[in-house]
Parts: C-alpha cells; structure tokens; sequence
C-alpha cells in the first residue's frame, strides 16, 4: 500500500483470501492515518520489556523420520 507507505503480510492457509482482504479494505485501510502518533515513551517501555521476554522453544522430537529412507527421492 504505497500510498500508506504501509506493507501487509498475509501467512494463513485460508481458501478465502478475498475475504481477508475485503476486512483489510473495510477496517485496516482507513484507519491508516497521513500523520504520525504522538511519541508514547510508556508504550515504547513497555513494548520494549514485553519483546525482552518473548522466545521460541525449539522443537522437541527426533531430525529424521523412520520412515525417511522409504520417501526419500520419490516424487
């Protein structure tokens, strides 16, 4: 949206992707106001400690299927 100067990223498995755009055009799109926020210092804190704690748990289980030699190559 370059006249928002403004990138929207969809990731989701939805067969209705039009859907999802006409609530992007109906709701997202004009709330995208010309001007800025007011600087917010408590919010910048706060977002700021919030992103301090966040972390992905890697993913438990084995690297290979015993099933890979099986598959592996056939198409």
């Amino acid at each position: 949206m370059p006249e928002q100067n403004a990138v929207l990223a969809i990731t989701s498995g939805s067969d209705d992707l039009q859907g999802i755009l006409n609530v992007v055009w109906e709701h997202l799109l004009p709330a995208l106001e010309e001007s800025s926020l007011p600087p917010d210092p408590e919010g910048v804190k706060l977002m700021e400690e919030k992103l301090q704690g966040l972390s992905i748990s890697t993913v438990e289980g084995d690297e290979s299927s015993p099933m890979a030699s099986e598959v592996s190559g056939n198409i």
